[in-house]
């Protein structure tokens, strides 16, 4: 591990002076792991990765964004306010990117392939989408749809992928 994390110091300023993106995902369940695996937010070095993924959030039964765990996402109830602390890394590396990551492994790809196939129910996800990044200040969208066609997805999801991410992409930067 060591020869790992020298080795990244040594690769990393090179990355980034070329423009390069180096992607790094975090998962908020970290924060609550058994020691000596608990990691929260402020253990992660803003400057190891030019975009940092916050893992997870999901598709509901509404087919709109959903907050996975509010228990460690949001500071209501006595939450771990994990979004706005993930977010607030900004402050410490200017240059850095914070995005959502939605879906995942253990996500399957039916209720992506059913949101996707539906132009209503894509328009629905996508100002959801819009206005969770909003409210927590998340610069972009990490869409983790692992295996599109098969775990309960369709032939035509490439199809439908690809008018999602154009859509996200038109939202983003409209």
């Amino acid at each position: 591990m060591k020869l790992f994390l020298i080795l990244l110091g040594v690769v990393m300023p090179s990355l980034v002076a070329s423009g390069h993106v180096m992607s790094c995902y975090w998962a908020a369940t970290s924060m609550t792991s058994a020691p000596p695996y608990t990691f929260d937010v402020e253990q992660i070095d803003p400057f190891l990765c030019t975009h940092l993924m916050y893992s997870f959030a999901g598709i509901g039964d509404d087919y709109k964004i959903e907050v996975l765990n509010p228990e460690l996402d949001l500071c209501d109830n006595g939450g771990r306010c994990g979004y706005e602390r993930f977010t607030a890394l900004k402050e410490v590396n200017k240059d850095l990117f914070t995005m959502l990551s939605v879906g995942g492994g253990g996500s399957g790809s039916a209720t992506f392939s059913e949101m996707a196939g539906d132009p209503a129910l894509r328009q629905g996800f996508v100002e959801s989408v819009m206005a969770l990044l909003s409210e927590f200040n998340f610069d972009g969208l990490d869409l983790d749809w692992e295996s599109p066609t098969i775990n309960g997805g369709k032939p035509e999801d490439k199809e439908n992928y690809i008018t999602l991410m154009m859509e996200l992409r038109d939202a983003l930067h409209g």
